[in-house]
């Protein structure tokens, strides 16, 4: 395991037998500075993040009991996937780059694509495509979690109205998004410097590498900074031409196959993009059918950036340095005019957004260990 990063990882109330992250989501005050104060992640039930957190790392849901959401999205790498393409059940690599879900609470929309408006609707998904989790349906999913003495008693506590602890797939997506909602990562030196009035909490070289962010860089138009929080994502969906010169012959075949999956089942598309590789780099199109969204992906949060690599959908682009490269050359060529970084003021950029990585105020191993430990005590051989 990789040793801890600097992040704030915000695990409400999780399990009170082992030492968990905590963070209060009653409090607004106690939100990591720099985020939005809403109220998608206050109040939440404790006993419901607890249930979705065990869900998040029980690696025995999977076809092959090897595969958990924490298997793609790695608690010891920001939860973000080290790997390029994410691998499934049985060893089945995926077509996209599982991306961080630190501060998914505040998305507007799930997966690369937007294929979901919310993390209820996305928590499904992966345990009924075959290169995730692998199960056949939601049934079999429901059948493991029933043979489980510790998960009938997780559901009975956080769905206290149902009779004798029913187990449901409505119950497990939303324990799933309640536990997503207390991973919140702020509090960065940028943070501190903008947001918390630390005039020294930047370097001379981080406070130019801001002022080319927001200004020669153009980074900050997609890259959202507010006057009073800052997500560094604008939410919306761009185009930056990865994976489109590969797929250039074959366009016309994948898009047919997207037209016509949508005509067979349009509740189908999480298990279309992952279907091939062609057809998961036309991003936003397999959502919306519209040509002017082939090769258009969400815009990712530059929080953690630093330590979240490798970068884009497909986990291509291996270093931050050559992100920083790319996103240069596109935005030179969607603007029309040149943005010519001198090799100093690239530096600046570079060391201004190792300035995004979270503080850390939890030992990470051990909260990770014990998740992890707790997890396994609730599995039954199915």
């Amino acid at each position: 395991m990789r040793t801890s990063r600097w992040i704030i990882f915000a695990f409400f109330y999780c399990f009170s037998s082992s030492h968990a992250f905590g963070h209060d989501q009653n409090s607004s005050s106690n939100l990591p500075l720099g985020l939005p104060n809403t109220a998608s992640i206050k109040g939440l039930n404790s006993n419901l993040v607890a249930l979705g957190k065990r869900i998040f790392f029980d690696n025995s849901l999977s076809a092959d009991k090897q595969v958990s959401c924490a298997g793609c999205h790695d608690p010891s790498h920001a939860f973000a996937d080290p790997n390029p393409l994410s691998r499934g059940a049985f060893g089945q690599k995926g077509e996209r780059h599982a991306p961080s879900i630190l501060n998914s609470a505040f998305n507007t929309s799930q997966f690369w694509d937007g294929r979901s408006d919310s993390l209820e609707d996305q928590g499904l998904q992966p345990f009924t495509t075959s290169k995730e989790y692998g199960l056949r349906d939601v049934d079999e999913l429901l059948q493991r979690l029933k043979a489980s003495d510790g998960y009938q008693r997780l559901f009975r506590n956080a769905f206290p109205e149902k009779k004798r602890g029913e187990i449901t797939a409505s119950g497990v997506s939303k324990s799933i998004s309640a536990f997503e909602r207390t991973l919140l990562s702020g509090n960065s030196k940028f943070d501190r410097y903008t947001y918390g009035n630390e005039s020294d909490a930047l370097t001379a070289s981080q406070m130019h590498g801001l002022g080319i962010f927001k200004g020669l860089g153009k980074c900050s138009g997609c890259h959202l900074i507010e006057s009073n929080h800052a997500l560094f994502t604008d939410g919306k969906f761009h185009n930056s031409s990865i994976g489109m010169e590969r797929l250039a012959e074959r366009l016309p075949a994948a898009v047919e196959a997207v037209l016509a999956a949508h005509a067979r089942d349009e509740a189908a598309i999480g298990k279309l993009v992952l279907s091939s590789s062609d057809i998961a780099a036309l991003g936003r199109f397999v959502v919306t059918n519209d040509p002017k969204d082939i090769g258009q992906f969400k815009t990712p949060s530059l929080r953690n950036v630093a330590i979240t690599g490798p970068y884009m959908h497909d986990g291509s682009v291996s270093t931050l340095e050559e992100a920083v490269d790319l996103e240069t050359y596109q935005r030179t060529d969607a603007s029309g005019r040149p943005i010519i970084l001198t090799p100093v003021e690239r530096l600046e950029l570079l060391d201004f957004l190792t300035t995004l990585t979270g503080s850390d105020t939890a030992a990470l191993r051990h909260n990770i260990a014990a998740a992890r430990s707790a997890t396994t005590s609730l599995r039954r051989p199915y």
